[in-house]
């Protein structure tokens, strides 16, 4: 008649014979009516626990069917439980005795997915309530035993992400526990081997990234290769997570495993992409001081060989432009640490440059060496490189707003400057929407600057730049792709070596943007046309209205004005566009006639040019209206 609703079925009854499956049954019916832990049912819940832990030791010598029948809900039932508890003395009943680490060392069924779930958050949750006090109950000084710790650290390498995280978790809870037999057993007994191992798994980690990079030219794999980039992430985090704690004899067993181990041996016999990708990483992330000065020492005076890796001709340029970005931003990432000093920064910095020149000098000073940090029109560097680039360089040769290149250096960026400037005029002469890129062009290089950091985590630019929008790929970490994406490409480099020019020479841009909206009339703004040139004319709109308004074309606007009612010679704007948006066209039927249509700014994201007017201007003679078309022609040259 009455029916159990626990997972077991049953258990309302308390049996007689306290070790038996139907007693087990009735005590986890308790918990289930009591998960909320309080003052009225501690000690209920306390006795009930300690019955089930006897239940289970008896089912582990007796009946194994027992244990393997409820772990999954046992295990979910512990982890609630101390989840939850808050008392410290019900905290140390529940410790007491030793049955929680029989628990934890028992041999489950781990092929089961749910048991390993249950199991690893279990200790997971054990290690959250770890401090100095309670670690006596879960490390053994006189047996040297820690099941917490080692039975975690087996799965360092499990297939499931979730499993991985949760262990290292319990690593970092462990080893912030202030006591100095733990730590010396761990020292002794664990962190070679763990560390060894996690080493160890890391580098196949890394071989199987420069694999995917090495087979993917084709950016099939891309949604792999991410995966792979931020699990890497995911492993610096956790190492300097360890480091940071400043545990000394931890970190010089992790230091030692991570240079002899992976920095050394296996980053120089990757792909030089991948390597200079992920020390970039490292540089970015790792903060121990005595690792990243052990590296920057081999980077800045060692072999750098690994920065120029190529072929020549036209197979190095297609190299360079693969491999550049990975040295820039490992140099980048090595200058913001500052972790050595500007004048080696420098030297490695002009080193690179030398030894990815196509031509070979024997010295700094020839300005045709520096000609190579900027791209061509066909050049196959990407113009997130560029960027990064100028702002490393920036950084190196500035001090006190005072730069230190020597005049030929400057002479030469003068020079890619009037080149980028001639590459632009050609595309001014092509491109009908021109202006309007160049206006969102700067816009965008003033509203989103270079995050180095957010770049460090992008596997797009461990990939050979595509020049092919449908990969998805951002149009700074690819190669432009048709006629406008290479005016925005021209007009980007323009823009960034301006800037570098002005920043070499103290000077502030005065120039752009060209268009300042504080600066622009602004609709219903009351104008002085008092010696103005106003010409008037009626407005008539595609609907049929019509309109009788003055135009008036300003330095950079198109203006109609109604007469101020309230003072002579003054207006108030009705309409207002940039000349810039302006097309204009004649009517052959009627020589008094414009057909003009103005456009609203056009952005880089949209597809098509949206007219916010569209009519037919109507003058009073044809001398008005040539003399109006006239205006529109000299002022667009203007521009």
């Amino acid at each position: 008649m009455f029916r159990s609703r626990s997972w077991f079925g049953g258990g309302l009854w308390k049996p007689k014979n306290p070790h038996s499956l139907e007693h087990l049954k009735y005590l986890y019916n308790v918990l289930s009516k009591n998960q909320v832990v309080s003052e009225n049912n501690r000690g209920l819940l306390v006795e009930t626990l300690r019955s089930i832990a006897e239940i289970l030791i008896w089912g582990d010598q007796n009946d194994s069917s027992v244990f393997d029948y409820v772990c999954v809900q046992l295990l979910q039932t512990l982890n609630i439980l101390f989840e939850n508890i808050r008392n410290e003395t019900s905290l140390y009943y529940l410790l007491s005795n030793n049955h929680v680490n029989s628990i934890i060392v028992h041999k489950f069924d781990f092929s089961d997915e749910e048991v390993m779930a249950y199991y690893i958050s279990f200790l997971k949750t054990l290690s959250l309530k770890l401090n100095a006090h309670t670690i006596h109950f879960f490390y053994n000084e006189h047996t040297n035993d820690f099941p917490l710790y080692t039975e975690a650290i087996q799965f360092f390498n499990h297939p499931e992400s979730m499993v991985r995280i949760a262990v290292r978790t319990l690593t970092l809870n462990v080893y912030r526990v202030e006591d100095r037999s733990m730590l010396q057993f761990i020292r002794d007994k664990t962190a070679a081997p763990y560390f060894s191992n996690l080493v160890w798994f890391i580098g196949n980690h890394v071989l199987e990234l420069d694999s995917c990079v090495r087979n993917d030219a084709d950016h099939q794999s891309q949604n792999r290769l991410s995966d792979l980039v931020a699990e890497h992430l995911d492993h610096l985090h956790y190492l300097n997570d360890i480091l940071c704690l400043d545990i000394s004899d931890l970190n010089q067993v992790l230091t030692d495993h991570l240079l002899n181990k992976l920095l050394i041996p296996l980053y120089p016999h990757v792909s030089s992409v991948v390597s200079l990708f992920l020390l970039s990483q490292v540089f970015l992330i790792i903060t121990h001081e005595p690792l990243v000065r052990v590296l920057a020492r081999i980077i800045l005076t060692g072999n750098m060989d690994i920065f120029s890796q190529g072929t020549n001709g036209v197979q190095h340029a297609a190299v360079l432009g693969e491999r550049l970005c990975g040295p820039v931003c490992a140099l980048s990432t090595l200058r913001a640490r500052k972790q050595q000093s500007d004048k080696r920064l420098s030297t490695g910095t002009t080193s690179f440059w030398w030894r990815n020149s196509s031509r070979s000098s024997p010295t700094p000073a020839s300005p045709r060496d520096t000609d190579n940090m900027f791209p061509s029109s066909d050049s196959r560097i990407r113009l997130v490189t560029l960027e990064l680039s100028i702002r490393l360089l920036t950084q190196l040769v500035m001090k006190n707003s005072q730069s230190f290149l020597h005049d030929c250096h400057l002479a030469a960026i003068e020079g890619a400057k009037e080149e980028s400037t001639a590459l632009l005029r050609n595309f001014y002469k092509s491109e009908e929407i021109f202006l309007d890129m160049f206006e969102d062009e700067y816009n965008e290089l003033v509203k989103k600057p270079l995050n180095v950091e957010w770049l460090m985590m992008d596997h797009n630019i461990l990939l050979p730049p595509t020049g092919t929008p449908m990969t998805g790929i951002h149009f700074n970490k690819r190669l432009a792709c048709g006629e406008v994406e290479r005016a925005r490409r021209a007009i980007r480099v323009f823009f960034l070596v301006r800037q570098l020019s002005l920043t070499l020479r103290g000077e502030e841009e005065g120039q752009l943007p060209l268009t300042n909206p504080q600066a622009c009339v602004q609709v219903d703004n009351v104008l002085d046309l008092n010696n103005s040139d106003l010409i008037a004319c009626t407005v008539a709109s595609k609907e049929g209205q019509k309109i009788r308004r003055f135009l008036v074309i300003d330095i950079i606007q198109l203006i109609l004005v109604e007469p101020d009612t309230r003072r002579l010679g003054w207006g108030v704007a009705k309409f207002v566009g940039f000349l810039q948006d302006i097309e204009v066209t004649g009517d052959k039927d009627d020589s008094r006639c414009l057909h003009i249509t103005i456009h609203r700014p056009l952005s880089s994201s949209a597809a098509n040019r949206v007219p916010l007017l569209s009519a037919k201007f109507i003058f009073d003679d044809h001398i008005r209206c040539m003399a109006a078309n006239q205006r529109f022609v000299v002022a667009r040259v203007g521009l």
